[in-house]
């Protein structure tokens, strides 16, 4: 059974959907939908009514002396979900379910992006997840690397050519959260092949990497989260590579979400305190600078991958779908 709804604005289009449902609900395969925007809330309300997406496709049509630019076509989830997830969401009340959803955490091996890697994963997404190593299996735990369930793909962001030819098992995604990183200490930021280095993995690769799969974020009207630091808003002596491009990040994420609005694309930013991974181990690990930075923290603890997490599953969620090109510091207190 095919329906097709065409109306002036989305909210009708909604009612003569939920009227279908609840007349044929289990015998409608698909229904396409043709609204004058099809955007991240009304995208939701589809899932929670029921829908996965099935495709879209960008047109224009007029009619009535309008114009309709968008034509999102939804087909309704199958009889395997149980009946308390199916009420979830027909209620509309699971925001945070990404259930059909595919992911993408480049730098999700370890640290912050295996944190949000696996929180995604955990509401109901599909995960893929990049790290510099050849298979899942070189990781270890120890390491802050979690790797179960998630789908791993080698990628070195420090070389351009890699990020062009990478070709990824998925052709869709709802998702993008670049947190990679890098950073050199004993003042090897101030040699320029540390600069560079540095500067290639936390910003160029971030643009690269953004354009790589603009398209799919597009034609999935999906979220693009860009992991800096919240040394973007203060100096930090030793670490000049590390500081301008966690700033230039910053500067990236504003950008980009204003200049991909209009391409259906969100995008905002995390900026982490002082998290407890293996890159702050140069901190964490010596008892006078962790008694040091933990007196400068108001909660008076060090964050966790999972404290990340959290901020990002609400940016990818319709909860933010009106927050474009901004930076949530999550450091507790930190640079207050």
């Amino acid at each position: 059974m095919y329906v097709r709804s065409t109306a002036r604005n989305s909210g009708l289009g909604k009612k003569l959907v939920a009227a279908v449902l609840n007349h044929a609900r289990g015998r409608v395969e698909m229904v396409q939908l043709t609204v004058v925007s099809a955007n991240d809330g009304a995208r939701w309300l589809y899932r929670a009514m029921g829908f996965v997406e099935y495709g879209y496709e960008k047109r224009a049509l007029k009619q009535n002396g309008r114009y309709y630019d968008e034509l999102l076509m939804v087909k309704f989830l199958d009889e395997r979900l149980e009946p308390r997830s199916r009420q979830k969401r027909i209620t509309g009340m699971n925001e945070l379910d990404f259930s059909g959803s595919q992911v993408l955490v480049v730098g999700g091996s370890s640290g912050i992006g295996n944190g949000i890697a696996q929180a995604f994963r955990a509401r109901g997404a599909r995960v893929a997840a990049c790290g510099t190593r050849a298979a899942a299996a070189d990781y270890s735990p120890d390491e802050g690397s979690h790797l179960e369930g998630l789908d791993y793909f080698q990628l070195d962001v420090s070389n351009a050519r890699a990020i062009e030819s990478f070709k990824p098992s998925f052709t869709q995604l709802d998702v993008l959260v670049l947190a990679q990183g890098a950073v050199i200490y004993r003042r090897g930021e101030f040699e320029m092949e540390g600069f560079r280095k540095v500067v290639e993995v936390n910003l160029m690769s971030l643009m690269a990497c953004a354009t790589k799969f603009k398209a799919m974020l597009s034609a999935s009207r999906g979220s693009l989260i860009i992991v800096s630091s919240t040394a973007a808003y203060h100096s930090t002596m030793g670490n000049p590579a590390y500081n301008a491009s966690k700033t230039g990040a910053v500067g990236l994420t504003r950008t980009l979400g204003e200049a991909w609005a209009g391409n259906g694309i969100r995008v905002n930013g995390i900026a982490p305190g002082l998290v407890d991974t293996k890159m702050t181990k140069a901190t964490t690990a010596n008892p006078k600078r962790l008694e040091s930075a933990l007196e400068r923290i108001p909660l008076k603890r060090l964050g966790t991958p999972a404290d990340m997490a959290g901020v990002a599953l609400f940016l990818a969620s319709p909860l933010a779908s009106y927050i474009v090109g901004q930076t949530i510091v999550v450091d507790g207190g930190l640079i207050l």
